[in-house]
C-alpha cells in the first residue's frame, strides 16, 4: 500500500475548490508530478489505494464476505505467444451468507481503456447477494492484467479479409477469458459487462458460452447498431446465398477470397462520411457533463409515437416483479400526457460526429486515444484529470477523487496492449464492423435472460439497444424468456458511477428473478 497522503493541497481539493464550471482544475505542476509519480509506483498500488474505499474490502471478513486479489495465468489459443504477461487480474468477493449451496458466480467486466477499479462504488452492493461470488476482472491487455503484445500483424494483414481480422481481434479477449474461467473452475456464471466489455462478452457467449452463461446484462454496450460499415451488408442482412442465417462459427470459413480488395483495405474517405452521419460522438466521453442539457435527438415524431404506444417499452420504468401490472397502469395513467416519462427517458443525446479525416486515418491505422495521452508525457495528467472530473463528478469525497485520478493516470500511461483492438473491431464513429444486432438475436438461446441497460443521458445509441431487445424477443416468440430493457435515470454512459444505487438495484433484481 502507498504511504499516507501529506496534508497539502491535493489534486482532489483543487477539484473541489474549482467548482463544477471550471473543468481544467489541475495545474501544470501537479500534472507533471502525477506523471513522474506514476513511474515510481506500480498500477496495482494505486488500485489498492482506491479499493481501500470499498467497505467490504476495508472490513474484510466481518460480515461473512471475504475479498481476494488473484492473478490467473492464461494462454491464448489464437496464436498469441504465451509469456509472463499472459494473466488476468481480478478482485473476487465471496459472500458465504445463505448456506452451503453452490454459489452464484457473477462476472463484472469493464469497458474500453477502463479497469476494475472504476467499479469501486459498486463492489459492496453487488457482492451483497447471499451465497455468491463476485469476480471483478481486468480484461487481458487492460488494467492490472498482463499486457502482452496485441496481435496487430494478424489484425492488419491485408492478406486476410476484414471479417477474419475482426474475429482475430475478438479472440484475443474471448479465448483468454475462457481459459481464465476454466482455471478458476467457474462452471456457470452471470455476466455484467459495460461498453466494449458488453460487446466482447456477447462475442464470448457466441463462441463458448451457450451452456455456461446463465444470464447476460449488457450495460450501454458498444457495437449494437447496424450501419453502412457493417460487413454483413455484403451478405444481405446476415443470410448466405441459400437464405440461411450465418452464425459466428460460419465466419471461420469466410476468407480473403470472399470479397474484393475493398474488404481488405479501409477507405478513409468512405469511413469518414459514414462516421459523420451514422456514428456516435466519442468526444462526449471527454467533454460532456451529464447535468448539462445537450442536444436531444430521438428521430422523427413518428418514432416517438411508436415508442410511446408500444407497451413493451414501458418496462424501462418498472421493476421486473410487477412489470405487467405497471405496464397496464402506466399506459392508462399517462397516455394523454405529452411528453410522457418514457419519451423523456428514450431521448437520444446525439450531436453530429465530426471525426476529421486526419483522426479517421489515425483510427484506421491503429492509433488510439491512449497513444495520444501518452504522447503528452508530463502533461498527460492534466488531460486525465479532465476526464476524471467529467466521469466521476458525482463523487463528492475529495480523497476518493484524488485516488481515482492517480489510478486513471497510471492506467493511461501503461504500455498499450488490448487498446489496439479499437481500429479493427470498430470503425470511426464507434460503429461495429460485425454489429451485435446481426449476431445476437438469432443465436441467443431462448432460455437465457437478457437485460440491456442505458443511462438516461447516455451518448451511446440506446434506441439501437431497444431495437436489439425487441429483435431478441421477436426471435424467441411466446415461449422464450423475454429480454428486458431498462434506463437508469439521472445517468450517462457510465451509469454505474452516475447512479450507482439504481444500477445495483436493477442488476441484483434481475439476477435474483426466477
Amino acid at each position: 500500500m502507498s504511504a499516507p497522503m501529506k496534508q497539502t493541497t491535493s489534486v482532489a481539493e483543487e477539484f473541489a475548490a474549482s467548482g463544477s464550471d471550471h473543468i481544467y482544475s489541475l495545474s501544470w505542476a501537479e500534472s507533471c508530478k502525477l506523471y513522474w509519480d506514476s513511474f515510481l509506483t506500480p498500477t496495482v498500488k494505486y488500485e489498492h489505494k482506491l479499493l481501500s474505499h470499498v467497505p467490504v474490502i476495508r472490513n474484510d471478513g466481518t460480515d461473512n464476505r471475504v475479498s481476494e486479489i488473484i492473478d490467473t495465468p492464461v494462454g491464448v489459443t489464437s496464436g498469441v505467444v504465451h509469456d509472463k504477461e499472459m494473466y488476468i487480474h481480478e478482485v473476487c468477493i465471496t459472500n458465504t451468507n445463505g448456506g452451503d449451496e453452490e454459489p452464484i458466480d457473477i462476472v463484472l467486466v469493464h469497458g474500453y481503456g477502463a479497469a476494475l477499479g472504476f467499479f469501486y462504488k459498486n463492489i459492496d452492493g453487488l457482492s451483497s447477494l447471499p451465497n455468491s461470488r463476485l469476480h471483478v476482472i481486468d480484461l487481458l491487455g487492460f488494467g492490472c492484467s498482463g499486457r502482452p503484445r496485441f496481435p496487430l500483424e494478424k489484425c492488419t494483414n491485408s492478406e486476410n479479409s476484414m471479417m477474419r481480422r475482426v474475429l482475430d481481434a475478438e479472440s484475443f479477449f474471448v479465448d483468454s477469458f475462457e481459459e481464465w474461467r476454466k482455471k478458476r473452475n467457474i462452471k456457470k456464471f452471470v455476466v455484467v459487462a459495460h461498453s466494449l466489455g458488453g460487446y466482447l462478452m456477447s462475442c464470448y457467449y457466441l463462441k463458448y458460452g451457450r451452456d455456461i452463461v446463465t444470464k447476460i446484462v449488457l450495460v450501454s454496450p458498444v457495437g449494437v447498431e447496424d450501419s453502412d460499415i457493417s460487413l454483413y451488408k455484403r451478405f444481405e442482412e446476415g443470410h448466405d446465398e441459400n437464405g440461411e442465417v450465418l452464425e459466428d462459427t460460419d465466419m471461420d470459413s469466410w476468407n480473403a477470397d470472399d470479397g474484393c480488395e475493398d474488404d481488405r483495405r479501409p477507405d478513409v474517405d468512405r469511413e469518414y462520411e459514414i462516421a459523420r452521419h451514422q456514428g456516435v460522438d466519442l468526444t462526449k466521453e471527454l467533454t460532456d457533463h451529464i447535468e448539462e442539457e445537450t442536444e436531444c435527438h430521438s428521430g422523427s415524431d413518428d418514432d416517438d409515437d411508436d415508442i410511446a404506444d408500444n407497451s413493451s417499452v414501458i418496462s424501462v420504468v418498472t421493476d421486473d416483479e410487477n412489470e405487467d401490472h405497471h405496464q397496464h397502469q402506466y399506459h392508462h395513467t399517462h397516455q394523454h400526457h405529452s411528453p410522457s416519462r418514457v419519451e423523456q427517458l428514450m431521448r437520444q443525446i446525439k450531436s453530429r460526429v465530426v471525426p476529421g479525416k486526419a483522426l479517421t486515418w489515425l483510427w484506421e491505422h491503429q492509433y488510439t486515444p491512449l497513444d495520444i495521452i501518452r504522447l503528452l508525457g508530463p502533461f498527460s495528467g492534466k488531460m486525465t484529470a479532465v476526464w476524471v472530473r467529467n466521469r466521476f463528478q458525482k463523487v463528492e469525497d475529495p480523497v476518493q477523487l484524488e485516488d481515482i485520478c492517480k489510478y486513471t493516470a497510471r492506467l493511461f500511461l501503461e504500455r498499450g496492449s488490448g487498446e489496439y483492438c479499437l481500429g479493427t473491431i470498430l470503425a470511426p464513429g464507434s460503429l461495429a464492423r460485425l454489429p451485435l444486432c446481426k449476431r445476437l438475436p438469432q443465436q441467443l438461446d431462448a432460455s437465457v435472460p437478457v437485460l440491456l441497460m442505458y443511462g438516461e443521458l447516455d451518448w451511446m445509441d440506446k434506441r439501437a439497444g431497444y431495437e436489439l431487445c425487441q429483435a431478441i424477443n421477436d426471435n424467441r416468440g411466446r415461449s422464450g424468456v423475454k429480454a428486458k430493457f431498462r434506463i437508469v435515470p439521472d445517468a450517462g454512459h457510465h451509469l454505474y458511477v452516475d447512479n450507482g444505487p439504481e444500477f445495483e438495484r436493477q442488476v441484483l433484481s434481475f439476477i435474483q428473478a426466477v
